[in-house]
């Protein structure tokens, strides 16, 4: 058991509801999730509900290809996209709001190149990640292009005052290319609401 499960289960003690912490100590055991079952799931797009997002966590999305599933907030995602019988490991689309302004672009690239497994860079090999700037919601924005092997990173860095948004798609680079122009008619699409 992780270290969240047994705090949720000394909470339910300390407000004893001892019947259902027997039920869960019984079957955790029993039915408990497979690590590689948590990391990666597949959506079947013909037992799927076709999630069409208009407007998820100040993201609007005004265009979604077919058969790409939108799913709202999850942990500092406030919007997942994922494709319908494409695993997770081959495409995850995420958008990730932070606030505050952009720190360095150096610092976030290297931590997406360490996400790839390649080497860190200075700042004089910067320009080497980028792609020609794309336009989201009105605003040039910074795109980064990170591949090693058959592994593919695009990230849009979408910049407001007090917030900086990421909008980062990570899989295999042939699915990535093949859904390329997918992705920018989607981010194109998009606007950021206030939060």
């Amino acid at each position: 058991m992780d270290h969240f499960s047994i705090c949720y289960i000394i909470r339910l003690m300390l407000k004893n509801n001892w019947f259902f912490v027997f039920i869960l100590l019984f079957f955790i055991p029993l039915f408990g999730c497979k690590e590689h079952e948590i990391r990666e799931y597949t959506i079947n797009s013909e037992e799927s509900l076709f999630i069409q997002a208009k407007r998820m966590n100040g993201i609007e999305l005004n265009y979604q290809p077919k058969n790409w599933i939108a799913f709202p907030e999850f942990n500092m995602r406030s919007l997942t996209i994922l494709i319908a019988d494409i695993p997770t490991r081959l495409f995850d689309l995420s958008v990730v709001r932070l606030e505050g302004p952009l720190t360095p672009m150096i610092n976030h690239i290297n931590r997406w190149r360490k996400q790839l497994e390649l080497d860190e860079i200075g700042e004089s090999s910067l320009g080497l990640n980028y792609r020609a700037p794309v336009k989201v919601h009105n605003k040039m924005c910074k795109f980064v292009d990170i591949t090693k092997n058959s592994r593919r990173m695009l990230v849009v860095v979408y910049e407001k005052e007090n917030e900086t948004v990421f909008i980062k798609l990570l899989g295999r680079s042939d699915i990535l290319d093949d859904q390329l122009k997918n992705f920018e008619k989607t981010i194109q699409s998009m606007v950021i609401h206030d939060t």
